[in-house]
């Protein structure tokens, strides 16, 4: 399989389905059950790109650009977008960790830079 496809954000899901994606964000579920392997291309596809596995066998994508935000999808049979949010209200890094818990519940990791002290109440993001 290496030799057909470049490899980068391995995933496993609950299920035992691998998923996989290449430099255009074109992602790969590939069915150990089946030997097949089903294509999903994301909209967007400029920017970083993390990817979280639940047990049920979604897959959950989140891409970031600093131009549009925060894009959001589940994958399974199709694409279709959670959510999509604008710039954070500070300045921010790219994302450096993304995981789903057993309920759903989405968690990113994103680094902030702040001049001095703590950023004001009203300019915390959660997502």
């Amino acid at each position: 399989m290496s030799d057909s496809y470049r490899l980068y954000n391995l995933k496993v899901d609950g299920i035992g389905n691998i998923w996989f994606s290449d430099y255009d964000h074109i992602i790969y579920k590939y069915d150990t059950k089946s030997n097949q392997c089903i294509v999903f291309t994301l909209p967007e596809s400029n920017g970083k790109l993390l990817m979280a596995t639940n047990d049920v066998g979604n897959l959950y994508a989140l891409v970031f650009n600093y131009s549009d935000g925060y894009f959001l999808y589940v994958l399974n049979e199709k694409v279709a977008l959670v959510s999509a949010l604008e710039q954070l209200p500070f300045e921010s890094k790219y994302p450096s960790a993304f995981v789903i818990d057993n309920e759903n519940n989405c968690w990113v990791t994103v680094g902030a830079e702040v001049a001095y002290g703590q950023l004001p109440p009203d300019t915390r993001a959660t997502i």
